[in-house]
């Protein structure tokens, strides 16, 4: 067995130079992205479900911090993440604790 022939024997890197195309990361002014808009969203409703009591604006809290979750990277801050899921939560807890009948729209 020897090492001269084992090299030989490799197959040739198959790989198409034409369709390689090297990274360019993201620059730094660009727009938020969606999942942003949608913390900043959750955020303002969880705040003022519980401020105000509105049960609506509570459940688009919780709305808003399941979709954040959901689309949320691995690179996020699990912080950012956790606090926004535990604001529209207690916010709704709150709403109902102070007035546990449904929600009605009239």
């Amino acid at each position: 067995f020897d090492a001269h022939h084992t090299l030989l024997a490799m197959p040739v890197d198959a790989r198409n130079r034409e369709r390689i195309c090297r990274f360019v990361a993201p620059k730094e002014g660009e727009s938020l992205s969606i999942s942003e808009h949608v913390n900043a969203l959750g955020m303002i409703c969880s705040l003022v479900g519980l401020l105000i009591r509105l049960k609506w604006a509570a459940w688009v809290g919780v709305y808003c911090s399941l979709v954040y979750l959901a689309n949320s990277k691995s690179s996020d801050d699990k912080k950012q993440t956790l606090s926004l899921f535990m604001l529209a939560t207690s916010s709704l807890v709150m709403v109902y604790m102070q007035n546990p009948s449904p929600m009605s729209f009239g």
